[in-house]
């Protein structure tokens, strides 16, 4: 697959002998994707119509978030994936902590819970299209994500042959930066494991956002623990002396 967002391929146009008016007054009062003039199928992208509005993709990573936190959690289940939790410590302040699924799905109590990687903030993402991607809009891959965290690279590999086995994800991309090829002076020292998919499950396809590729980082803990919020400041003072 291609590295960028696209839409499915177009519908045959079997339809253009006909006159304009004919065709309007055939139509019926309800639109559904048999009267659209293109359509998608389930598990492919049309690389040759690639969608380039930023607010295009916002709405179709909004409908796949949901199905990609319930993703996340299966995979953690097969692999000891952590996810970062928050909870009131002994003096009521709120912390964070690293937690397995069971305890994730324990009962809540008022001020704990899963940490969810939001969605990208819209400020950011235009930066990284003007900065990176030369305003192409299609090449921006990560606007929906998700992150799980490993006590080791055994459990790591575990929830990526889960990933690659799942049959409702297409893999679009795997970025190795654990490998001992990477240059980490490009992220200032910091690696992971990083997965751009689409989900294709029925009910993404059913909804037409099949297409939506979106990231799912895979961290081992050692490095998860640094990314504070003073190590991120930091980051970002790095990321914006290199103009990303």
């Amino acid at each position: 697959g291609g590295g960028a967002q696209g839409r499915g391929p177009e519908a045959p146009d079997s339809e253009a002998s006909e006159s304009p008016t004919s065709r309007v007054q055939d139509l019926p009062n309800t639109y559904g994707p048999g009267y659209l003039r293109y359509g998608t199928v389930p598990g492919t992208v049309d690389p040759s119509n690639p969608v380039t509005s930023l607010d295009q993709l916002y709405i179709q990573a909004s409908a796949v978030w949901p199905s990609l936190c319930a993703k996340t959690l299966e995979w953690a289940s097969r692999s000891q994936g952590l996810l970062r939790f928050q909870r009131p410590d002994c003096s009521g302040s709120i912390v964070d902590s690293w937690e397995t699924w069971e305890n994730v799905l324990l009962p809540e109590v008022e001020g704990t819970g899963v940490r969810w990687c939001k969605i990208k903030h819209p400020g950011r993402a235009s930066e990284k299209v003007l900065r990176v991607y030369k305003g192409d809009t299609s090449l921006l891959l990560d606007i929906c994500r998700q992150c799980l965290v490993f006590r080791s690279l055994a459990d790591l590999l575990l929830c990526l042959d889960a990933i690659v086995r799942d049959p409702e994800v297409c893999i679009v991309r795997i970025k190795n930066r654990l490998s001992a090829r990477y240059d980490a002076t490009a992220s200032a020292g910091y690696r992971d494991l990083l997965i751009n998919l689409r989900m294709v499950g029925e009910e993404m396809c059913s909804i037409g956002v099949e297409t939506h590729v979106c990231e799912v980082q895979l961290q081992i803990l050692e490095f998860a623990e640094v990314k504070t919020i003073q190590g991120h400041s930091r980051y970002v003072q790095f990321r914006n002396s290199r103009g990303e």
